[in-house]
């Protein structure tokens, strides 16, 4: 899925005659009142990354507000303060936007937990089951209080099937793979189909805890649920860790059987 589908152009540059490529290679050469066209490029460009942007921000607001079939791309623009062609022009389409606007905050995320994943992968030693979970989740840590990243990623995972999962699928599938494939390592004796959906209940808690910063139930309206991370890490440690049941294995070994 492409996040950044724009307007291909088709139409081939204008050929330049001797003088018009000379004036343009030789700025110097211009008349008194020109001036060279490197800068002027430069100042669109400028001018063009600052209405993504603003496209960006609009729409990183409004989808968390409102969802993204409640959000048009009109109020997206008007809210942007841009021409609604202009949306239309960096962007393509509604979901070519949410994408752009997700990829933005997700990036710099995928970036820690990649390093990490290689930090483990080039250990010689096998990694613990914690530290597996503190290289999927710790990143999650570092990203600053006021980050519209937690409340973008709950309101992806509320989307429909056909909205989230080609979004999940090309911002989280490939690192969620690798961090899966060391937890077998690190879990040799529980069942490869256990681990993935002990892995795929973690996951979960993990879109609660961004949707919800306190257990409602559990905590008082001004009663701040502090180390709510490190309270999961340590909970997914200990769940994926824990012993098989008998039920469970034999469940798991039919399932294997029949597929």
């Amino acid at each position: 899925m492409t996040l950044f589908p724009g307007r291909q152009r088709t139409d081939k540059p204008a050929q330049l005659d001797d003088a018009n490529r000379t004036s343009i290679q030789n700025p110097a050469l211009n008349d008194a009142g020109g001036s060279s066209v490197a800068p002027v490029r430069s100042a669109k460009r400028s001018e063009s990354r600052e209405t993504q942007t603003k496209i960006l921000d609009a729409a990183e607001a409004l989808f968390i507000e409102t969802g993204f079939s409640a959000t048009s791309f009109r109020a997206i623009a008007k809210h942007a303060g841009v021409n609604l062609s202009a949306a239309h022009y960096h962007f393509g389409s509604k979901e070519g936007l949410f994408g752009a606007a997700l990829h933005r905050r997700v990036a710099p995320l995928t970036r820690s937990r990649e390093a990490n994943l290689n930090r483990l992968e080039a250990s010689a030693a096998t990694p613990t089951v914690n530290e597996v979970i503190r290289g999927y989740l710790g990143p999650l840590c570092d990203v600053a209080p006021d980050s519209p990243l937690p409340s973008l990623i709950a309101r992806l995972y509320g989307e429909p099937d056909s909205i989230q999962q080609p979004l999940v699928i090309q911002e989280f599938s490939a690192t969620a793979e690798r961090f899966l494939s060391l937890l077998r390592k690190a879990l040799p004796e529980v069942p490869t189909d256990v681990v993935q959906w002990r892995f795929h209940f973690v996951i979960g808690s993990m879109i609660f805890l961004l949707s919800h910063e306190r257990p409602p139930i559990l905590f008082g309206p001004d009663e701040a649920a502090v180390g709510g991370l490190d309270q999961l890490i340590e909970f997914a440690t200990t769940s994926l860790s824990a012993p098989v049941f008998e039920n469970t294995a034999a469940s798991t070994s039919s399932d294997s059987e029949a597929s």
